[in-house]
């Protein structure tokens, strides 16, 4: 099984009826996928619109779906909205993996669900049409062993498919709990959390709780690094406490009292994986970005103007986000702000389809524009043109483990040959005809086609990468 991936711009439908997210690079979908969807409030291409709305989302092959959809009414006084909506089976009519809030009222505008798993991807279905051809982006993931959406709330163990086992890779989480599973709420929740099976094990969250009936507008957020959802107590007041994964098990994780909605993923053993919070330059020019630790195949992330963790912030550093995707080919972004502390709040959306990250400040004007300069060893780099303080959580799917063979410790003779592998991963010392001639712990990639014969000390100290000894006998 392998690990695939694809970056899949959409425009929405005007009408109801199927959708179609598919790529060329991914096979096996319909055996072991998920999608993560972000919708903005923009229609017509690159841009931006009236009025702040931005919706992420979650599916599977096994038509499991959720969503969380924000909404800040422009022009009044500031009313915020969410939904979160999943369904448990592939038979499910109510899971919801994509919508969007109308733009004065309190219903919703536009909402699709699962439909079908495809070899190369996933069939959605409008079943409430959208208003506009709003633009939206998706990241595919096929080669995955297992997934399961569920709503966690309340619940301290969390278990996966039965009867199979299921330890997370890492695991996609709605950033607050609190909010209406179903319907429209009073206060918006940007952002969304994440958590990665390491060891320890790591999660952050990115998140704010936009107050519906505040006068003038309130803004409250933080970053949690160690925590992967934030509770929210709605108008009675402000908390956002922390909500952690306290471990990750054979059969799904657990975690003191619930962490809301989420994606839990279980990736093949060839997949890499890692998430960083990372610290937005203030001034313009190349920056680097190497909290990862790997090179990153591609890369998603939240981000707003934040510059400090663990402390709850009010003000308008946290009354906008930004959500991207990119990798070294394709780059995606878009962004929703509401002005802070006026009585007349003005909001909007932004979608950029050039850029790997754009962020507005609640004003409305650019306060980050950054693109894909290079995908490093330990992480990526990007040009920024406009540039101020803040903060980013990201997840990489990095470079695919390349081993087929795994080979422990034997003698391999001048009459061994490796025949069909791909690459070989030396797990200990494996001798060479003498106990002086041995790989210990090397990588042999893409190097050992049919036919290779390996002699004495031929690999000595050596490891072989991209082809060196394609055609030879050493």
């Amino acid at each position: 099984m392998t690990t695939r991936y694809a970056i899949v711009p959409f425009t929405t439908l005007t009408s109801t009826g199927t959708q179609d997210i598919t790529s060329s690079d991914i096979s096996g979908w319909d055996t072991g996928g998920v999608a993560i969807f972000f919708l903005s409030g923009r229609s017509g291409g690159a841009g931006t619109a009236t009025t702040a709305r931005l919706s992420r989302g979650a599916a599977n092959s096994r038509g499991h779906a959720m969503v969380l959809s924000n909404r800040a009414r422009n022009g009044g006084v500031s009313s915020l909205q969410s939904l979160h909506n999943k369904g448990t089976s592939q038979t499910s009519s109510a899971g919801r993996c994509i919508s969007m809030i109308d733009p004065t009222g309190n219903t919703i505008e536009a909402a699709a669900r699962f439909n079908a798993a495809l070899t190369n991807g996933v069939r959605i279905e409008w079943v409430t049409a959208p208003a506009a051809a709003y633009e939206g982006f998706a990241l595919l993931i096929s080669g995955v062993v297992d997934s399961w959406i569920v709503d966690s709330g309340g619940t301290t163990t969390t278990t996966g498919p039965v009867g199979s086992e299921f330890r997370p890779s890492f695991i996609f989480v709605n950033p607050t709990t609190g909010n209406n599973l179903g319907g429209v709420t009073n206060d918006g929740v940007p952002g969304f959390g994440l958590v990665v099976d390491k060891s320890p094990i790591k999660q952050a969250v990115l998140g704010a709780e936009w107050n519906r009936l505040s006068d003038p507008s309130d803004c409250d957020g933080i970053l949690r690094n160690g925590s992967c959802a934030l509770e929210v107590t709605g108008n009675t007041g402000i908390d956002l406490d922390g909500l952690s994964v306290a471990t990750i098990t054979s059969t799904g994780f657990t975690s003191a009292s619930g962490i809301g909605p989420c994606m839990a993923v279980k990736l093949d053993t060839d997949a890499t994986f890692q998430i960083a919070v990372e610290t937005l330059p203030s001034g313009t020019g190349n920056a680097s970005f190497t909290g990862l630790g790997l090179k990153p195949r591609v890369v998603f992330g939240v981000a707003s103007l934040i510059t400090s963790e663990d402390t709850i912030v009010d003000g308008a550093t946290v009354a906008t986000e930004g959500v991207f995707l990119f990798d070294g080919t394709q780059q995606l972004a878009a962004s929703e702000r509401v002005d802070e502390g006026v009585s007349t709040p003005a909001s909007s959306s932004l979608f950029a389809s050039a850029k790997a990250i754009h962020v507005l400040n609640d004003a409305g004007t650019d306060a980050v524009v950054g693109t894909v300069v290079s995908l490093d060893a330990t992480g990526f780099t990007l040009n920024f043109t406009t540039a101020t303080a803040g903060r980013m959580l990201v997840f990489a799917l990095g470079a695919a483990a390349e081993a087929r063979t795994h080979i422990e410790t034997e003698d391999i003779t001048d009459e061994a040959i490796l025949r069909g592998a791909t690459s070989l991963v030396v797990q200990e010392t494996v001798d060479i005809l003498d106990a002086t001639a041995s790989l210990t712990n090397t990588i042999v990639t893409n190097a050992l086609p049919q036919g290779t014969t390996l002699t004495a000390g031929a690999v000595r100290g050596t490891t072989l990468a991209g082809g060196a000894v394609a055609g030879a006998v050493l």
